[in-house]
Protein backbone atom coordinates (compact mmCIF):
# COMPACT_ATOMS: atom_id res chain seq x y z
CA UNK A 1 0.00 0.00 0.00
CA UNK A 2 1.51 3.30 -0.68
CA UNK A 3 1.95 5.64 2.12
CA UNK A 4 1.35 9.38 1.68
CA UNK A 5 2.70 11.89 3.92
CA UNK A 6 0.12 15.19 3.85
CA UNK A 7 1.57 18.39 5.42
CA UNK A 8 -1.37 20.96 6.14
CA UNK A 9 -4.26 19.72 7.52
CA UNK A 10 -6.63 22.63 5.71
CA UNK A 11 -9.08 22.80 3.10
CA UNK A 12 -6.89 21.47 0.67
CA UNK A 13 -5.12 18.96 2.57
CA UNK A 14 -8.15 17.63 3.94
CA UNK A 15 -9.64 17.20 0.20
CA UNK A 16 -6.35 15.51 -1.31
CA UNK A 17 -6.13 13.22 2.44
CA UNK A 18 -10.15 11.78 1.19
CA UNK A 19 -9.19 11.53 -1.72
CA UNK A 20 -5.69 9.29 -1.22
CA UNK A 21 -7.04 7.19 0.98
CA UNK A 22 -10.47 6.27 -1.60
CA UNK A 23 -8.07 5.47 -3.92
CA UNK A 24 -6.50 2.99 -1.32
CA UNK A 25 -3.47 4.74 -0.63
CA UNK A 26 -2.36 5.16 3.49
CA UNK A 27 -2.14 8.56 4.74
CA UNK A 28 -0.99 10.23 7.25
CA UNK A 29 -1.81 14.36 7.73
CA UNK A 30 -0.02 16.47 9.90
CA UNK A 31 -1.22 19.41 11.54
CA UNK A 32 1.03 22.07 13.80
CA UNK A 33 -1.89 23.52 15.18
CA UNK A 34 -4.77 21.68 17.32
CA UNK A 35 -7.38 21.31 15.11
CA UNK A 36 -7.44 20.28 11.93
CA UNK A 37 -9.58 23.11 9.32
CA UNK A 38 -9.27 25.52 12.27
CA UNK A 39 -9.87 28.05 9.74
CA UNK A 40 -12.99 27.06 8.14
CA UNK A 41 -14.75 27.71 11.13
CA UNK A 42 -14.68 31.80 10.96
CA UNK A 43 -15.09 31.07 6.88
CA UNK A 44 -18.11 33.02 5.44
CA UNK A 45 -18.62 34.44 9.25
CA UNK A 46 -19.76 30.72 10.17
CA UNK A 47 -21.70 30.16 7.22
CA UNK A 48 -18.56 28.86 4.65
CA UNK A 49 -19.70 29.63 1.72
CA UNK A 50 -17.76 26.91 -0.19
CA UNK A 51 -18.36 27.34 -3.75
CA UNK A 52 -19.49 29.58 -6.16
CA UNK A 53 -22.20 28.99 -9.24
CA UNK A 54 -20.59 31.57 -11.15
CA UNK A 55 -17.62 29.73 -12.89
CA UNK A 56 -15.81 32.35 -14.82
CA UNK A 57 -11.94 32.03 -14.70
CA UNK A 58 -11.10 35.32 -14.36
CA UNK A 59 -12.41 35.38 -10.11
CA UNK A 60 -9.24 33.80 -9.81
CA UNK A 61 -5.47 36.12 -10.15
CA UNK A 62 -2.25 34.64 -10.90
CA UNK A 63 0.97 35.50 -12.62
CA UNK A 64 -0.34 32.55 -15.13
CA UNK A 65 -3.85 32.52 -15.25
CA UNK A 66 -3.85 30.29 -18.22
CA UNK A 67 -2.06 27.54 -15.90
CA UNK A 68 -4.74 28.12 -13.73
CA UNK A 69 -7.38 27.42 -15.55
CA UNK A 70 -6.46 24.53 -16.85
CA UNK A 71 -6.08 23.48 -13.42
CA UNK A 72 -9.33 24.10 -12.23
CA UNK A 73 -10.80 22.64 -15.60
CA UNK A 74 -9.37 19.42 -14.93
CA UNK A 75 -12.50 18.63 -11.98
CA UNK A 76 -15.75 20.05 -13.07
CA UNK A 77 -17.83 22.04 -10.89
CA UNK A 78 -20.06 19.13 -10.77
CA UNK A 79 -17.56 16.71 -9.59
CA UNK A 80 -17.35 19.72 -6.91
CA UNK A 81 -20.38 19.14 -5.90
CA UNK A 82 -20.54 15.37 -6.26
CA UNK A 83 -17.69 15.45 -3.63
CA UNK A 84 -19.59 17.11 -0.84
CA UNK A 85 -22.86 14.96 -1.61
CA UNK A 86 -20.65 12.27 -1.02
CA UNK A 87 -20.17 13.44 2.99
CA UNK A 88 -23.76 14.46 3.75
CA UNK A 89 -23.41 18.05 2.54
CA UNK A 90 -25.82 19.57 0.41
CA UNK A 91 -25.60 23.39 -0.85
CA UNK A 92 -28.22 26.32 -1.03
CA UNK A 93 -27.44 29.04 -3.21
CA UNK A 94 -27.64 32.69 -2.22
CA UNK A 95 -27.40 35.13 -5.37
CA UNK A 96 -25.16 32.37 -6.38
CA UNK A 97 -22.85 31.70 -3.59
CA UNK A 98 -22.84 28.23 -2.61
CA UNK A 99 -22.91 27.18 1.59
CA UNK A 100 -24.25 24.00 3.31
CA UNK A 101 -27.92 23.42 4.20
CA UNK A 102 -27.11 23.92 7.79
CA UNK A 103 -25.70 27.36 7.15
CA UNK A 104 -22.81 26.61 9.23
CA UNK A 105 -19.44 25.95 8.55
CA UNK A 106 -19.10 23.44 11.27
CA UNK A 107 -21.19 20.83 8.69
CA UNK A 108 -18.03 21.17 6.64
CA UNK A 109 -15.71 20.74 8.91
CA UNK A 110 -17.26 18.06 10.63
CA UNK A 111 -17.78 16.06 7.48
CA UNK A 112 -14.51 16.68 6.13
CA UNK A 113 -12.99 15.39 9.61
CA UNK A 114 -15.30 12.26 9.77
CA UNK A 115 -14.66 11.20 6.27
CA UNK A 116 -10.88 11.46 6.49
CA UNK A 117 -11.20 9.34 9.93
CA UNK A 118 -13.59 6.96 8.94
CA UNK A 119 -11.47 6.19 5.37
CA UNK A 120 -8.42 5.40 8.03
CA UNK A 121 -6.55 9.03 7.96
CA UNK A 122 -4.24 8.97 10.93
CA UNK A 123 -4.13 12.94 12.09
CA UNK A 124 -1.11 14.32 13.78
CA UNK A 125 -2.17 17.81 15.31
CA UNK A 126 0.29 19.84 17.21
CA UNK A 127 2.87 18.46 15.20
CA UNK A 128 5.34 20.86 13.14
CA UNK A 129 6.92 19.64 10.32
CA UNK A 130 10.55 21.13 10.78
CA UNK A 131 11.99 19.53 7.87
CA UNK A 132 11.70 16.61 5.31
CA UNK A 133 14.34 15.02 3.39
CA UNK A 134 14.75 12.63 0.48
CA UNK A 135 16.46 8.84 0.86
CA UNK A 136 16.20 5.55 -0.70
CA UNK A 137 13.14 6.48 -2.80
CA UNK A 138 11.13 7.69 0.62
CA UNK A 139 10.73 11.01 2.12
CA UNK A 140 11.86 11.20 6.18
CA UNK A 141 9.64 13.83 7.38
CA UNK A 142 11.44 14.92 10.73
CA UNK A 143 8.69 16.67 13.30
CA UNK A 144 9.24 19.37 16.28
CA UNK A 145 8.70 15.96 18.62
CA UNK A 146 12.04 14.53 17.29
CA UNK A 147 10.12 11.53 15.57
CA UNK A 148 10.08 10.97 11.91
CA UNK A 149 7.87 9.31 9.67
CA UNK A 150 8.23 7.86 6.20
CA UNK A 151 6.37 8.18 3.11
CA UNK A 152 6.49 7.29 -0.70
CA UNK A 153 4.54 10.72 -1.84
CA UNK A 154 4.24 13.67 -0.58
CA UNK A 155 1.81 16.32 -0.74
CA UNK A 156 2.53 20.18 0.74
CA UNK A 157 -0.87 21.42 1.64
CA UNK A 158 0.66 24.03 4.25
CA UNK A 159 -1.42 26.97 2.96
CA UNK A 160 -0.17 30.74 4.49
CA UNK A 161 -0.23 33.14 7.39
CA UNK A 162 -2.94 34.98 6.39
CA UNK A 163 -6.00 35.43 9.00
CA UNK A 164 -2.75 34.47 11.60
CA UNK A 165 -0.79 36.31 13.77
CA UNK A 166 2.20 33.52 12.96
CA UNK A 167 5.43 35.67 11.57
CA UNK A 168 5.50 33.42 8.86
CA UNK A 169 4.96 31.55 6.08
CA UNK A 170 4.94 27.66 7.13
CA UNK A 171 5.20 26.27 4.10
CA UNK A 172 7.49 28.72 2.63
CA UNK A 173 10.93 27.02 3.90
CA UNK A 174 9.79 23.03 3.04
CA UNK A 175 8.80 24.13 -0.72
CA UNK A 176 12.07 25.81 -1.11
CA UNK A 177 13.98 22.81 0.18
CA UNK A 178 13.19 21.25 -2.52
CA UNK A 179 14.63 23.71 -4.95
CA UNK A 180 11.15 25.35 -5.69
CA UNK A 181 11.04 29.02 -5.92
CA UNK A 182 8.24 31.48 -4.52
CA UNK A 183 6.53 35.23 -5.40
CA UNK A 184 6.84 37.05 -2.12
CA UNK A 185 3.61 36.41 -0.08
CA UNK A 186 1.42 39.44 0.41
CA UNK A 187 -2.15 40.07 1.76
CA UNK A 188 -4.94 39.60 -0.36
CA UNK A 189 -8.72 39.99 0.05
CA UNK A 190 -8.19 42.76 2.73
CA UNK A 191 -8.77 46.58 4.04
CA UNK A 192 -7.11 49.27 1.92
CA UNK A 193 -5.42 52.01 4.26
CA UNK A 194 -4.63 55.52 3.91
CA UNK A 195 -3.22 58.67 5.64
CA UNK A 196 -5.94 60.87 4.89
CA UNK A 197 -7.73 63.10 7.77
CA UNK A 198 -11.07 62.50 5.98
CA UNK A 199 -10.93 58.89 7.46
CA UNK A 200 -10.98 59.88 10.56
CA UNK A 201 -15.01 62.11 9.55
CA UNK A 202 -16.27 59.35 8.16
CA UNK A 203 -15.51 56.12 10.14
CA UNK A 204 -18.44 53.68 10.58
CA UNK A 205 -20.06 54.54 7.68
CA UNK A 206 -21.34 52.02 4.94
CA UNK A 207 -22.22 52.63 1.89
CA UNK A 208 -22.81 51.80 -2.07
CA UNK A 209 -20.34 52.59 -4.20
CA UNK A 210 -17.98 51.84 -7.04
CA UNK A 211 -14.42 51.83 -6.59
CA UNK A 212 -11.68 51.76 -9.04
CA UNK A 213 -7.69 51.36 -8.00
CA UNK A 214 -5.94 53.29 -9.98
CA UNK A 215 -2.21 52.84 -10.90
CA UNK A 216 0.05 55.23 -12.07
CA UNK A 217 -3.10 56.74 -13.32
CA UNK A 218 -4.44 53.58 -15.21
CA UNK A 219 -7.53 51.64 -13.81
CA UNK A 220 -6.04 48.40 -12.85
CA UNK A 221 -9.39 46.91 -11.14
CA UNK A 222 -12.93 48.42 -10.99
CA UNK A 223 -15.63 47.09 -8.21
CA UNK A 224 -18.97 48.26 -7.03
CA UNK A 225 -20.86 47.19 -3.64
CA UNK A 226 -20.79 47.84 -0.24
CA UNK A 227 -17.88 50.16 1.25
CA UNK A 228 -17.18 49.98 4.76
CA UNK A 229 -15.41 53.80 5.86
CA UNK A 230 -12.81 52.91 8.54
CA UNK A 231 -10.66 55.98 10.23
CA UNK A 232 -7.71 54.57 8.30
CA UNK A 233 -8.98 53.66 4.94
CA UNK A 234 -11.96 51.69 3.18
CA UNK A 235 -12.77 48.18 3.52
CA UNK A 236 -15.40 46.10 2.49
CA UNK A 237 -15.73 43.59 -0.47
CA UNK A 238 -14.99 46.04 -3.58
CA UNK A 239 -11.42 47.14 -1.21
CA UNK A 240 -11.24 43.46 -0.86
CA UNK A 241 -11.11 42.56 -4.15
CA UNK A 242 -8.80 44.97 -5.67
CA UNK A 243 -6.43 44.95 -2.79
CA UNK A 244 -3.79 41.95 -4.20
CA UNK A 245 -2.97 44.96 -6.71
CA UNK A 246 -1.85 47.21 -4.26
CA UNK A 247 1.40 45.43 -2.60
CA UNK A 248 2.96 44.88 -5.87
CA UNK A 249 2.02 48.57 -6.91
CA UNK A 250 4.19 49.78 -3.93
CA UNK A 251 6.58 47.50 -4.11
CA UNK A 252 7.67 48.99 -7.71
CA UNK A 253 7.16 52.73 -6.22
CA UNK A 254 4.16 52.65 -8.34
CA UNK A 255 1.47 55.86 -7.30
CA UNK A 256 -2.00 54.15 -6.13
CA UNK A 257 -4.95 55.74 -5.42
CA UNK A 258 -8.30 54.79 -4.82
CA UNK A 259 -10.50 56.37 -7.26
CA UNK A 260 -14.37 56.43 -5.21
CA UNK A 261 -17.61 57.16 -7.54
CA UNK A 262 -20.22 57.95 -3.97
CA UNK A 263 -23.41 57.64 -7.01
CA UNK A 264 -22.20 55.52 -9.07
CA UNK A 265 -26.20 55.49 -10.50
CA UNK A 266 -26.09 58.95 -10.93
CA UNK A 267 -24.47 60.65 -13.58
CA UNK A 268 -22.68 64.26 -13.00
CA UNK A 269 -25.45 66.02 -15.34
CA UNK A 270 -28.04 64.39 -13.39
CA UNK A 271 -26.64 65.22 -9.94
CA UNK A 272 -26.26 68.65 -10.82
CA UNK A 273 -30.13 69.18 -11.99
CA UNK A 274 -31.03 67.45 -8.92
CA UNK A 275 -29.16 69.88 -6.87
CA UNK A 276 -30.61 73.12 -8.98
CA UNK A 277 -33.47 71.88 -8.36
CA UNK A 278 -33.71 70.58 -4.64
CA UNK A 279 -32.33 74.37 -4.32
CA UNK A 280 -34.85 76.00 -5.45
CA UNK A 281 -37.50 74.81 -2.40
CA UNK A 282 -34.67 74.90 -0.34
CA UNK A 283 -32.54 78.02 -0.68
CA UNK A 284 -31.23 78.23 2.97
CA UNK A 285 -30.36 74.87 2.90
CA UNK A 286 -25.99 73.98 3.37
CA UNK A 287 -24.59 72.04 0.27
CA UNK A 288 -24.47 69.20 2.49
CA UNK A 289 -27.63 69.18 3.78
CA UNK A 290 -29.14 69.03 0.44
CA UNK A 291 -27.39 65.41 0.02
CA UNK A 292 -28.54 63.95 3.29
CA UNK A 293 -31.13 61.72 1.21
CA UNK A 294 -28.56 60.93 -1.36
CA UNK A 295 -25.64 59.76 0.62
CA UNK A 296 -25.23 58.95 4.23
CA UNK A 297 -25.29 62.17 6.36
CA UNK A 298 -21.81 61.96 7.80
CA UNK A 299 -20.33 61.01 4.18
CA UNK A 300 -22.03 63.96 2.77
CA UNK A 301 -20.21 66.15 5.29
CA UNK A 302 -16.61 64.54 4.84
CA UNK A 303 -17.28 65.44 1.37
CA UNK A 304 -17.75 68.67 1.90
CA UNK A 305 -15.26 69.51 4.21
CA UNK A 306 -12.53 67.58 2.36
CA UNK A 307 -13.92 69.53 -0.84
CA UNK A 308 -13.29 72.95 0.68
CA UNK A 309 -9.49 71.72 1.39
CA UNK A 310 -9.41 70.10 -2.23
CA UNK A 311 -10.41 72.81 -4.92
CA UNK A 312 -9.05 75.93 -4.96
CA UNK A 313 -12.90 77.40 -6.02
CA UNK A 314 -13.89 76.50 -2.91
CA UNK A 315 -10.86 77.33 -0.42
CA UNK A 316 -12.02 80.81 0.72
CA UNK A 317 -15.61 79.34 1.93
CA UNK A 318 -16.19 77.78 5.09
CA UNK A 319 -18.10 74.25 4.53
CA UNK A 320 -20.53 75.58 7.10
CA UNK A 321 -21.25 78.73 4.94
CA UNK A 322 -21.55 77.40 1.81
CA UNK A 323 -25.31 77.64 0.06
CA UNK A 324 -25.87 75.73 -3.54
CA UNK A 325 -27.51 79.00 -4.76
CA UNK A 326 -24.86 81.76 -4.00
CA UNK A 327 -22.15 79.23 -5.48
CA UNK A 328 -20.69 80.01 -9.28
CA UNK A 329 -20.59 76.93 -11.67
CA UNK A 330 -16.98 76.03 -11.14
CA UNK A 331 -17.36 75.81 -7.72
CA UNK A 332 -20.67 73.60 -7.80
CA UNK A 333 -18.32 71.44 -10.60
CA UNK A 334 -15.80 71.33 -7.35
CA UNK A 335 -18.25 69.60 -5.09
CA UNK A 336 -19.31 67.31 -7.83
CA UNK A 337 -15.77 66.06 -8.92
CA UNK A 338 -15.38 65.03 -4.88
CA UNK A 339 -18.91 62.97 -5.12
CA UNK A 340 -18.13 61.37 -8.60
CA UNK A 341 -13.78 61.45 -8.41
CA UNK A 342 -12.99 61.18 -5.10
CA UNK A 343 -9.44 60.07 -4.70
CA UNK A 344 -7.99 58.76 -1.66
CA UNK A 345 -4.16 57.88 -1.60
CA UNK A 346 -3.47 53.92 -0.44
CA UNK A 347 -0.47 53.94 1.57
CA UNK A 348 -0.90 50.25 1.54
CA UNK A 349 -2.95 47.54 2.73
CA UNK A 350 -4.06 45.80 6.00
CA UNK A 351 -1.58 43.06 7.05
CA UNK A 352 -1.51 39.11 7.31
CA UNK A 353 -3.07 38.81 10.32
CA UNK A 354 -6.49 40.48 8.75
CA UNK A 355 -6.14 39.08 5.09
CA UNK A 356 -8.14 36.54 3.89
CA UNK A 357 -5.71 35.15 1.56
CA UNK A 358 -2.32 35.66 0.63
CA UNK A 359 -1.35 36.72 -2.98
CA UNK A 360 1.84 34.87 -4.20
CA UNK A 361 3.40 31.63 -3.92
CA UNK A 362 5.25 29.17 -6.14
CA UNK A 363 4.82 30.06 -9.77
CA UNK A 364 2.78 27.52 -11.51
CA UNK A 365 5.72 27.19 -14.19
CA UNK A 366 7.04 24.79 -11.65
CA UNK A 367 4.62 22.28 -11.59
CA UNK A 368 2.91 20.09 -13.61
CA UNK A 369 -0.80 20.98 -14.81
CA UNK A 370 -2.75 20.07 -14.72
CA UNK A 371 -1.57 17.08 -11.92
CA UNK A 372 0.18 19.92 -9.18
CA UNK A 373 3.16 17.88 -9.45
CA UNK A 374 6.23 19.48 -9.22
CA UNK A 375 8.41 19.36 -11.82
CA UNK A 376 11.53 19.03 -9.34
CA UNK A 377 10.39 15.62 -8.03
CA UNK A 378 7.84 13.36 -9.14
CA UNK A 379 6.22 12.26 -6.14
CA UNK A 380 5.94 15.98 -4.86
CA UNK A 381 2.57 17.71 -5.04
CA UNK A 382 1.79 21.08 -3.97
CA UNK A 383 -1.93 22.17 -3.19
CA UNK A 384 -4.19 25.30 -2.41
CA UNK A 385 -2.52 28.96 -0.95
CA UNK A 386 0.78 27.45 -1.72
CA UNK A 387 0.83 28.36 -5.35
CA UNK A 388 0.47 31.44 -7.29
CA UNK A 389 -3.14 31.33 -7.16
CA UNK A 390 -6.02 33.31 -5.45
CA UNK A 391 -9.52 34.06 -5.52
CA UNK A 392 -12.08 36.59 -5.62
CA UNK A 393 -14.39 36.67 -2.00
CA UNK A 394 -17.38 34.42 -2.81
CA UNK A 395 -15.98 30.75 -2.60
CA UNK A 396 -13.59 30.63 -5.20
CA UNK A 397 -10.53 30.52 -2.59
CA UNK A 398 -12.07 27.00 -1.36
CA UNK A 399 -12.51 25.59 -4.48
CA UNK A 400 -9.07 25.86 -5.41
CA UNK A 401 -8.69 24.06 -2.08
CA UNK A 402 -10.73 21.36 -3.08
CA UNK A 403 -9.76 21.41 -6.62
CA UNK A 404 -5.74 21.22 -5.97
CA UNK A 405 -6.19 18.75 -2.94
CA UNK A 406 -8.00 16.39 -5.00
CA UNK A 407 -6.48 16.48 -8.14
CA UNK A 408 -3.24 16.04 -6.28
CA UNK A 409 -4.90 13.51 -3.68
CA UNK A 410 -5.62 11.49 -6.96
CA UNK A 411 -1.84 11.59 -8.22
CA UNK A 412 -0.16 10.86 -5.33
CA UNK A 413 -2.11 7.75 -4.49
CA UNK A 414 -1.98 6.48 -7.75
CA UNK A 415 1.57 7.63 -9.53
Amino acid sequence: MKKIAIVGAGASGLAAAITAARCGAEVCLFEQRETAAKKLLVTGNGKCNFLNEDQWAGHFHSQNPALAEKILEELPYKELLDFFEGMGILPYSRKGYLYPMSGQAQSIHMALIETAKSLGVLFCCSTRVEKIERCRGHFIIHTDGKNSARANALILSTGTRAGTKIKENPGAALVQSFGHHIIPFTPALCALRSDGLICRYWHGVRTQAELTLLVDGKAAASEKGELMLTDYGISGIPAFQVSHLVAPALREKKNVLAHVDWLPGIDKDALMRFLDNLSVSFPFRKVSGLLYGILPVKLADSLIVEATKREEELKELGAHMMSWNHMSVSQKNAIIKNIKHFLLPVMGVNDFEHAQVCAGGVPLTEIEIPACRSKLDNELYLTGELLDVHGDCGGYNLQWAWTTGIIAGRGAAKT
